[in-house]
């Protein structure tokens, strides 16, 4: 995958409230947006990353060196290769089914790959 000079431009508007926005390294959802306030806008966030979920956080938009909107959902993109056969999406249904099998119970005998018996 080749990475073009425009996929790392900082954004020319400001989010606006619903949207998603990446700094930090984390996303955040956009609460609230202040344009009055003078030199940068302030940005009143909460987390989208499960670590840190509704964490709160205001920034000064204007002031964050790696600011991203994120307005491409990938939906579009979805089913464009075609869909696994059914067999191969059986085996990785039953393969998480397993895996959550042992997550849930701790007591229960496991093999060196999580596997459930």
């Amino acid at each position: 995958m080749t990475v073009q000079a425009t996929d790392w431009a900082l954004p020319e508007r400001l989010p606006e409230s619903g949207e998603l926005v990446r700094l930090r390294s984390r996303n955040w959802l956009v609460q609230h947006v202040d344009s009055s306030a003078p030199g940068s806008p302030i940005i009143e966030l909460a987390c989208a990353d499960d670590d840190a979920q509704g964490q709160e956080l205001r920034v000064f938009w204007d002031y964050e060196p790696d600011r991203q909107i994120i307005d491409q959902e990938g939906w579009a993109d979805l089913g464009a290769d075609g869909f696994d056969d059914p067999r191969l999406f059986a085996a990785f249904l039953n393969t998480l089914r397993w895996s959550t099998v042992t997550a849930k119970n701790p007591d229960l005998f496991q093999s060196p790959f999580r596997a459930g018996i």
